[in-house]
């Protein structure tokens, strides 16, 4: 009885100076600066469309889990100026690129912008469904967030309405052969090795030019096709050419792991250099659940990423402690045990926070909230080409004018069975180690 007593003594004290046509107290609207607008803001407004894989789909999973968390906080903590951010999901492409694939990618984003009528997007889960996203973005004049993929194509030419979160390859690429020729010079024997995908060839095409361009000799490049070569004859093929580095690119766990068992046997005491590019490496099943056979192979493997839940534990001085602790309670709940975050789940979560924090500067920036969808998402736009963030945790996000973010890369070395941070040297856990022989 009393609690329903205060509630109409609070609506009152709100209404009668709107009613008599005076300005609400300032303490009133400092708090809530929503309420001191003539005009609300239509709550219906506040929507963004996910692009996401099919189910089942790892990667997909990871990605729905960071999305949902974020949602949760974000709502949690006010949402966007008092309004709940609502989340739209539709199911993009199946892996390849058919043009069928593409255009269930484009029912997919139409629906989203059409049907639910979303102020933004975020997505997707591969290379070539985010690739045709963006394209789609542009035409249809609707921002979209990328949190994973890192081809050099999947932005437009002339794009205006794209960003993307994760790090280009040719940036994470370049970084490794530049610390490899400060550790051991120029004409470094190397080997590429990547999955028959849209993914792996951008990423060992970036990986050819960065060795190049770092001067080392590169004397294999390999594109591996489950269904035309096996893994064991792959690794023979690799082996003979006696490379110091094999940098690999896959995005298929399973197949990661078949290969990188392959080339255990076939190099036995072989001091080599693996280098693995973040992707199929990077899900939970590979960096939290590999088996016995899998971690002796991988023991001093370097994984070349933008995060990992093993960088960002609760020791460590770049923790995103909302985010850590948060994402063990989800789990916990969703799940029945709490789990370490991985790359996807993490990407995904900061990249829908990035946008809700975007909208929610874009309106309380404004003397009058949005009232069309079309200005709301001309106005996210641009806010989103002026966002600026340094973190402990991300290091500096920044959305050039094409809309890539600014972002440098971590690696991360299997030491006993555990991931530890080896580089950049703000976050190193361990010290870099190379099992490397020269030739």
């Amino acid at each position: 009885m009393r609690k329903q007593l205060l509630k109409k003594i609070v609506l009152i004290i709100l209404l009668v100076p709107l009613l008599a046509g005076c300005a609400l107290p300032a303490q009133v609207t400092a708090k809530l600066p929503f309420l001191a607008r003539l005009q609300p803001l239509d709550c219906s407004l506040i929507r963004a469309g996910i692009l996401i894989g099919k189910d089942g789909d790892e990667v997909a999973e990871e990605q729905r889990d960071g999305y949902e968390l974020a949602l949760q906080q974000i709502n949690q903590n006010g949402g966007i100026q008092g309004c709940d951010l609502q989340l739209f999901y539709q199911t993009e492409e199946e892996v390849g690129s058919t043009n069928a694939a593409s255009r269930q990618t484009y029912l997919a984003l139409r629906s989203l912008v059409e049907d639910d009528k979303v102020a933004a997007l975020l997505g997707g889960s591969s290379s070539p469904a985010s690739m045709t996203a963006a394209s789609l973005a542009n035409y249809f004049n609707v921002p979209i967030l990328i949190p994973s993929a890192g081809g050099a194509h999947i932005l437009p030419e002339n794009n205006r309405w794209g960003f993307r979160f994760h790090a280009l390859e040719s940036s994470m690429a370049g970084s490794v052969f530049e610390l490899i020729k400060t550790e051991f010079g120029a004409g470094v024997q190397t080997v590429v090795v990547f999955e028959d995908s849209t993914f792996g060839h951008d990423a060992a095409i970036a990986a050819v030019n960065a060795a190049l361009t770092s001067e080392m000799d590169v004397t294999g490049y390999f594109a591996y096709n489950a269904a035309q070569t096996g893994s064991d004859v792959l690794a023979k093929e690799v082996m003979e050419l006696q490379p110091q580095i094999i940098y690999l690119a896959f995005s298929d766990t399973a197949e990661a792991e078949k290969v990188l068992l392959a080339l255990q046997v076939e190099k036995g005491s072989l001091g080599v250099v693996e280098i693995a590019r973040a992707g199929g490496f990077a899900t939970h099943d590979f960096l939290l659940n590999s088996s016995p056979e899998t971690l002796a192979a991988i023991e001093n493997l370097i994984l070349v990423t933008r995060w990992s839940g093993d960088e960002q534990s609760p020791d460590s001085q770049s923790v995103d402690e909302a985010f850590i602790t948060g994402f063990a309670d989800y789990t916990k709940t969703k799940y029945g045990e709490a789990q370490l975050p991985t790359l996807y789940n993490a990407e995904a979560y900061k990249s829908l926070m990035i946008l809700a924090d975007s909208m929610n500067s874009m309106i309380s920036g404004a003397a009058q909230p949005p009232t069309e969808l079309k200005k709301m998402r001309e106005d996210l736009r641009q806010t989103l080409f002026n966002y600026k963030e340094v973190s402990s945790a991300w290091g500096l996000v920044d959305f050039t004018a094409g809309g890539q973010n600014q972002s440098g890369i971590s690696l991360l070395q299997m030491f006993g069975g555990e991931w530890k941070a080896v580089y950049p040297a703000g976050k190193a856990e361990a010290e870099l180690y190379f099992d490397f022989q020269p030739r």
